[in-house]
Formats: C-alpha cells, sequence, structure tokens
C-alpha cells in the first residue's frame, strides 16, 4: 500500500471484522530499535497471533491499524483511564507503522525501528509533544536547562513517558472507537484553516497560511474519509 501517493479513488476500509481481530491482537515489545528510549518499539507478530489470524489476515491490517492511530476517537473515559494527556495524543497521531520480516522469515506490523513519529532523532519528537503540555500545564518539562534553547533533553523524564506513551498506544488498539471506516485516495486534499477542525487530527496542526498545504501526519495529506461518510455525518447533524 502506498500512503503517501494513492491514485485517486484508491479506497481504504476498515470492517467489523477487522477490528474485532485488532482488538485481539497480542501485541509483544521488542527493545531492538536503537533509536527510541530504551530501544523499545511495539510489535503485533504473526507468531505471538496465528491462534487468531492467519498471516495474509494481519497483512491486511496494516493500512486499518495506520488509520486507526491517525482518526480513531479518543474518548474522556479512556484519556481519564490511561492518563492521556497532549503528548501522548499528538504522538498518535504523529505515529507511522511499517512492516518487517526479519531474516528467518517471521513477519509483523511494527512502531518505525527509526522513525516512528517522523524524524530518527526520537527523543527530540517526543520531548516537543511534552514541552507544549508543559506550557499549559506546568509539568512535563523535557528540557535539563532553563528553557528549550538548551537543547538538552532529560532523558529519563522522556523515556518515562514514552513507556507511558506505549501502553497507552497498546490498550488504544484494544478499546479505540472509529468515527470513520471508509478511506479513499484524494492526493489533492491538504488541511487548510477551513477544513482543519473537521477532521480529528487538525487540532494537532499549528495555525496555518491560507491554502497551505501541511499535515499533522504526511499520510494524511493523500486520505479524505469516502463521501458517503461524509455524506451521513451532515445528515445526522442536520437531524439533530
Amino acid at each position: 500500500m502506498n500512503f503517501h501517493n494513492p491514485e485517486d479513488g484508491t479506497k481504504i476500509s476498515i470492517t467489523d471484522e477487522m477490528i474485532d481481530k485488532i482488538k485481539k491482537l497480542k501485541s509483544y515489545t521488542s527493545d531492538t530499535s536503537g533509536y527510541t528510549p530504551g530501544g523499545i518499539i511495539l510489535q503485533w507478530r504473526y507468531d505471538e497471533n496465528k491462534d487468531i489470524i492467519t498471516l495474509k489476515e494481519l497483512k491486511e491490517l496494516h493500512a486499518a491499524l495506520q488509520f486507526i492511530t491517525m482518526t480513531g476517537i479518543i474518548t474522556d473515559e479512556f484519556r481519564e483511564k490511561w492518563g492521556m494527556e497532549y503528548h501522548h495524543e499528538a504522538l498518535l497521531r504523529r505515529l507511522y507503522l511499517d512492516e518487517y520480516q526479519d531474516d528467518n522469515g517471521r513477519f509483523c506490523i511494527t512502531m518505525g525501528y527509526k522513525r516512528p513519529f517522523g524524524n530518527s532523532h526520537v527523543s527530540g519528537d517526543i520531548a516537543d509533544e511534552m514541552l507544549i503540555t508543559a506550557e499549559t500545564k506546568g509539568e512535563y518539562y523535557p528540557y535539563m536547562g532553563d528553557t528549550d534553547e538548551d537543547y538538552e533533553i532529560n532523558e529519563d523524564l522522556v523515556e518515562k513517558e514514552y513507556l507511558k506513551f506505549i501502553n497507552i498506544l497498546d490498550n488504544f488498539f484494544k478499546e479505540f472507537e472509529l468515527k470513520y471506516k471508509h478511506f479513499e485516495g484524494f492526493n489533492r486534499l491538504g488541511l487548510t484553516n477551513h477544513n482543519r477542525e473537521r477532521f480529528e487530527w487538525g487540532k494537532h496542526l499549528p495555525q496555518l497560511e491560507l491554502n497551505v498545504r501541511y499535515g499533522v501526519h504526511s499520510y494524511l495529506d493523500s486520505w479524505k474519509p469516502c463521501k458517503s461518510e461524509m455524506r451521513n455525518e451532515l445528515i445526522d447533524k442536520i437531524l439533530e
């Protein structure tokens, strides 16, 4: 699946059967990244799940899992239950998932080894989001100096919040809710100030210059909910 440049009309659907299997998936915590704090990444391995899913089915879930991280509804109950702060939510929306097969042919869907949040400086990505929480709550300040200009990251604090994110991610795939289940490729969409609040992921964007293409997650510039879902959403609002 080419998430970045799908042909117009390419569609991804997340079925109820897929949702049921995703919520049953068992995760595996690997310490082999080399880029993430502690080397930790979360994976969903076929060997750990062959009792509930075929290899073909697991491969087909990659796109569904990716769209769930980007667009799944985070309820107030989930936030309270798992202590989810702004930076955890922002990392969830920025997360990139990959497919991986080791030398022994074992397949898994995995957090990106090198750039799970878009850059290889993973601690820096995490610290950037933590800083926003720190500015609003006075907590989670991720730098050792007096200001972020010192660029000396408090690695212990960043690792603590990253491991908390891993736990949140694991549980999100067990408890997520979806507003949109059908997406179509549309690589001219882009997000603007006009439409960004319409989508769940739009609130993580900075104020934009009018009509400038920008996405908190680069895949989202290339996809939109199918017209039928948008039409049904509009009808529901009118009926309300």
